[in-house]
């Protein structure tokens, strides 16, 4: 009886390739690259690489992974943008959009004054909490509340979230992320959804990609 050879790590790696995202193999290796993971050591990288793949056609669709990381490389190419209002409306805009979100946001931190103050908003028709201008204390909602801690923090259901401060009543998903420049806080940005836990780990891991991008361009913008 013959008896069939073991097959090789290669292979056992190339059969764990799931069969819809083969097609899409180049974003996703593009993608792979964008989050860093190449600089890992080179056994380390290829098997976490497989596994992200994996991962990666169960949490999304292929077009919206190459939408992000074109999100991505726009928010790298933003630092040309030296008029803050025009930059903050490019990055709002762009985010909702590609996203799907109900309303996206730029607060700025004014250091003397201790507040953050909405430069822009997408969406949100008709709160008066999110009006141009509109100013929150640092450690007061989640925006203030990101600001104080300096990490990201996301409400997969604002309902039971602590630090929420509602404003649309469709909104079910948040995401607020600080903006640092060399350890400086910059403002903050935030992302909201009508859906619940609209942000899988991947789209937060890329939005705190590029809110690194973001901060750099609006600190750039506000000492032109």
């Amino acid at each position: 009886m013959a008896i069939s050879a073991k097959p090789t790590s290669g292979q056992r790696r190339r059969q764990f390739v799931p069969a819809g995202i083969r097609s899409g193999l180049p974003v996703i290796r593009s993608l792979f690259s964008e989050l860093d993971l190449g600089k890992k050591s080179p056994n380390h990288r290829i098997n976490h690489f497989w596994l992200y793949c994996g991962v990666l056609e169960q949490t999304l669709n292929l077009d919206r992974v190459g939408d992000l990381l074109k999100l991505q490389k726009a928010a790298q190419k933003i630092s040309s943008i030296l008029d803050l209002d025009q930059l903050v409306d490019k990055v709002v805009n762009e985010v909702a959009r590609s996203f799907g979100c109900l309303d996206s946001d730029i607060y700025l931190h004014n250091q003397e004054r201790g507040e953050l103050s909405l430069a822009c908003a997408h969406g949100c028709t008709g709160c008066d909490l999110h009006g141009p201008g509109h100013s929150l204390k640092i450690g007061k909602g989640m925006v203030g509340y990101v600001a104080s801690t300096g990490q990201m923090h996301y409400a997969p259901d604002v309902r039971q979230d602590p630090y929420y401060i509602g404003c649309e009543e469709s909104t079910l998903s948040e995401v607020a992320i600080p903006l640092h420049v060399e350890g400086q806080l910059v403002g903050v940005f935030t992302a909201s959804h009508n859906e619940l836990d609209a942000f899988n780990p991947c789209q937060l891991r890329l939005l705190q990609a590029m809110c690194s991008d973001v901060a750099v361009a609006v600190h750039n913008a506000r000492r032109f």
